[in-house]
């Protein structure tokens, strides 16, 4: 029994043939065992042939009606059970330490108003999950709901719910409160003030993006006013935010 051979060449024997080699001892029938691999019998048995070949013997003992191991056979076959029990376990160990072995959370978040949070407790996240890779994308609101829906993404952090709510397949869930904020310039007659109202602010005329850009934008602005019965004036609509601002 050539098993000296058999150690040196095990370098040159791919890790399929060997899982090959156990499957056809399990089923003792090439027709099954070809099936159950997934390849032609006539490969399967080429590939056996090539596999005694390296160990130097025989085998299998095949006859029209059955396939048995021979002695040599069923040693090798403890051994190279072994050998695949070993494989198996140590690309475990290395999937574990690298992105195979991740699972995924995806998060889409709006603009600014989430970057300091987010970079933070993404941060503490990884430290205590390791195996989990976080992807996180800045993107406008209406683009969020889109991803969402659309199960691209795990979640996202918005502003102020209130329209997603309408949608029945989204659900929210409250992380903190935020208090309402009016932008104005440093030099408006109300921005020494440390409060305002509703009202104070409708007497000036309101700017904001266009809802025909960002269909969620009446909601987050002039809508305030409308559910407060309060008249207002609608000055100018601008394409983002941004340019709200500057």
């Amino acid at each position: 029994m050539a098993m000296d051979n058999l150690d040196n060449s095990f370098n040159e024997i791919k890790i399929a043939l060997l899982r090959e080699f156990i499957v056809l001892t399990e089923s003792l029938n090439f027709t099954q065992a070809a099936k159950k691999l997934d390849i032609p019998q006539p490969v399967l048995s080429r590939h056996i042939r090539e596999f005694e070949e390296y160990a130097g013997g025989t085998l299998f003992r095949r006859s029209t009606r059955h396939v048995r191991l021979t002695t040599m056979g069923t040693l090798i076959q403890q051994e190279v059970m072994k050998i695949l029990k070993q494989v198996d376990h140590s690309v475990s160990v290395i999937d574990h330490f690298t992105e195979r072995a991740k699972k995924h959370l995806s998060i889409a978040y709006l603009g600014d108003a989430f970057n300091n949070i987010l970079v933070k407790t993404i941060d503490e996240f990884r430290e205590k999950y390791h195996s989990i890779n976080v992807d996180y994308q800045e993107t406008e609101l209406g683009k969020i709901v889109d991803l969402i829906r659309a199960n691209e993404y795990d979640f996202g952090l918005i502003l102020r719910p209130n329209v997603v709510d309408t949608f029945d397949d989204l659900h929210t869930l409250a992380l903190q409160k935020d208090p309402l904020y009016a932008v104005v310039n440093c030099v408006h007659p109300i921005a020494k003030q440390q409060f305002t109202s509703l009202k104070e602010i409708a007497n000036y005329p309101i700017i904001r993006t266009n809802p025909k850009i960002h269909s969620y934008a009446e909601n987050f602005s002039t809508n305030f006013f409308i559910k407060n019965h309060i008249d207002f004036t609608l000055q100018k609509e601008y394409p983002n935010f941004n340019t709200c601002l500057f």
